[in-house]
């Protein structure tokens, strides 16, 4: 099947779309009824990194050209943390699709409301979307896309996991957006 390159468009945008949505849904979810500065588990299976895989190369994609076409597949959180009334800090490691590698990330997501500032979302009233703050990946290296690690399931993988937090500001990130807040 062939499709114009304005349908290609629509169906990206839709997709950005969607992912946006489902990611601000789980992140309510996983934010509901917690403090500000609590710490929380996000298991390798949970929908937020499912979703994470997708929606962050497309992030990437606006101000990194190299990023289109590629994926990440799994992620491995070092810590998780409520900042603020919507908004949570991840730091972690995630598997590059292409060689199945591990490098690290982290990411702050805001829940943006119905207007600018309105983070205060429940469930039942439904999130709006997600302002990505900040977006740090990968540390410099020979592998694809100038990044790379240690094999995902390899003993040097798990050392890095363990020793990022102690790390993440002498980090050298190799990719790195960072946007002003919506609040």
């Amino acid at each position: 099947m062939t499709r114009t390159i304005l349908g290609g468009c629509l169906d990206q945008s839709r997709t950005l779309i969607t992912l946006e949505l489902q990611l601000a849904a789980e992140l309510t979810r996983l934010l509901d009824g917690l403090s500000i500065g609590a710490q929380f588990d996000v298991p390798l299976a949970a929908d937020l990194c499912f979703t994470l895989e997708r929606f962050l190369p497309r992030e990437l994609v606006a101000q990194y050209p190299e990023w289109r076409g590629q994926a990440l597949d799994g992620f491995f959180m070092a810590s998780a943390t409520k900042t603020g009334p919507g908004t949570a800090e991840f730091l972690g490691l995630c598997i590059l699709m292409r060689d199945q590698r591990v490098t690290p990330f982290f990411v702050e997501l805001e829940l943006a409301g119905p207007e600018r500032g309105a983070h205060e979302r429940t469930l039942e009233a439904g999130p709006r979307g997600v302002h990505v703050r900040q977006l740090k990946l990968g540390e410099p290296g020979t592998g694809p896309l100038g990044i790379s690690g240690p094999a995902v399931h390899s003993g040097a993988a798990r050392k890095l996991l363990d020793r990022l937090p102690a790390r993440l500001d002498s980090l050298e990130w190799t990719y790195a957006l960072e946007t002003p807040s919506q609040s």
